[in-house]
């Protein structure tokens, strides 16, 4: 950085304007930066003049902040030439301060982690004992406390989907889908919630929005295919079944449930194990004009 008049200004500038605010560590450390850069500079003659009239203005004003007035109460006081020393004063305060500030912040998320871990300790009795009212108000207390803790909805809706509250827990998932959209756990227990209350097709748009956002899976193909059987639409059902055996061939629960799905499309004479997603077999007899056969890789648009 050039070690110009102007440059050296700007920072005092910058920790009259911290002062102001009364930002002690800022201030620090813009006046830092400006003595760095004033030790050693070729700043002479009227600029020099200037510089040291801006420096001994924000140093006044410094020494009349209450922290600082504690530690200097005579004030902070400058020499020209001894600017390396100021410097190391103004550096040490500095780290010192820091250090508090960092030490008094652990302490205070300690003491709020303490808190929410009590908070949701005590919910979770009141669940186990069957008083869920009691339960959803400390829950809610919680999350407008904290609502800077990232994994607390998930957690919380997560403690409600075990306990049976199922309408009450989609609420948090909701919550924790838009605090952090790269987590999959929201939607993950979207999806049981909404298979526990019998919504199917809200389950369905809820596992093909985790489509769009994170990308087919084994799991996610498994658990859409799985809906999709639940709901008869045998197609569908099909497409996913194939992409998790395309993913991996021996996934047990896929088999299983193509030997359901494939019979419902090509007939009786369907087996998983023989024929797989890209050796299909032709439709069955009575099957409707038209339809595309599943060799050729065309979608089947038919629902039986």
């Amino acid at each position: 950085m050039s070690a110009s008049a102007k440059t050296v200004k700007e920072f005092i500038a910058r920790a009259k304007s911290y002062i102001q605010r009364n930002d002690y560590l800022r201030t620090l450390k813009a006046l830092c930066q400006a003595l760095e850069l004033l030790h050693g500079s070729q700043i002479f003659g009227r600029e020099r003049f200037e510089v040291n009239v801006l420096l001994d203005e924000a140093l006044r004003d410094l020494s009349g902040m209450k922290q600082i007035k504690r530690v200097f109460p005579q004030g902070i006081q400058y020499q020209k030439g001894q600017e390396k020393t100021l410097w190391r004063t103004l550096r040490r305060m500095h780290d010192k301060l820091e250090a508090a500030i960092e030490k008094v912040r652990m302490e205070k998320i300690r003491a709020q982690k303490m808190e929410l871990d009590e908070m949701l300790i005590k919910a979770q009795e009141f669940l186990v004992k069957k008083e869920p009212l009691e339960a959803r108000k400390l829950f809610r207390k919680a999350s407008e406390m904290f609502p800077d803790e990232k994994n607390l909805p998930v957690d919380i809706g997560n403690r409600l989907m075990m306990a049976g509250l199922f309408a009450e827990a989609l609420e948090y998932f909701k919550r924790g889908q838009e605090v952090d959209p790269a987590d999959p756990r929201p939607y993950q227990f979207s999806v049981l919630c909404y298979e526990a209350t019998g919504e199917l097709d809200k389950a369905e748009d809820v596992l093909k929005d985790a489509l769009r956002r994170f990308g087919g899976n084994e799991s996610l193909f498994l658990r859409m295919g799985r809906l999709a059987t639940q709901k008869r639409s045998w197609s569908e059902a099909y497409d996913s079944l194939t992409q998790v055996l395309q993913l991996n061939p021996t996934n047990q629960e896929a088999l299983r449930l193509l030997k359901q799905v494939g019979p419902r499309i090509f007939g009786a004479g369907f087996d998983p194990a023989k024929n797989l997603p890209d050796k299909a077999p032709k439709p069955a007899p009575g099957q409707a004009a038209g339809t595309p056969d599943r060799a050729s890789g065309a979608p089947i648009k038919l629902d039986l």
